[in-house]
């Protein structure tokens, strides 16, 4: 789990999501550690990204899922203690799909996730996949 934007291993995780989707379909890097660390690029507080991640027995990464869990507000905009899990990227290098490795890095985080609101007081109820 990388939850600290200057985590040397966010640069793995930039390479694998710009050998995926390509390099100008992607956040610059300072933007991704700026999101795991909750501050927008404008350094206003923001929802922290959680990165799960999984490497094979050559420290190589081959799979990721970036998130966050986000409250969800009633009608005065204000929080109801349920939350949604948002996922924002999940990743597996090619030569490493069809193996059920994306499910269990979903899995993974969304039990995080569900941990953390518990220590909040809150419940996950949803969860929102994006990406690819």
């Amino acid at each position: 789990m990388i939850e600290n934007g200057q985590d040397p291993a966010l640069g793995d995780v930039q390479k694998l999501f710009e050998n995926t989707f390509g390099k100008e379909e992607v956040d610059p890097e300072d933007i991704l550690r700026s999101a795991v660390d909750g501050v927008t690029p404008w350094d206003t507080p923001d929802s922290k990204y959680r990165i799960v991640t999984v490497r094979n027995e050559k420290g190589e990464l081959v799979s990721t899922c970036a998130g966050s869990a986000l409250d969800l507000l009633d009608d005065q905009g204000k929080p109801t203690g349920e939350m949604t899990y948002f996922v924002g990227y999940a990743v597996t290098d090619p030569r490493f799909r069809q193996k059920g490795i994306a499910r269990e890095v979903y899995i993974s985080a969304l039990l995080d996730a569900t941990k953390s609101a518990d220590a909040e007081g809150k419940q996950v109820k949803s969860a929102i996949v994006t990406g690819k």
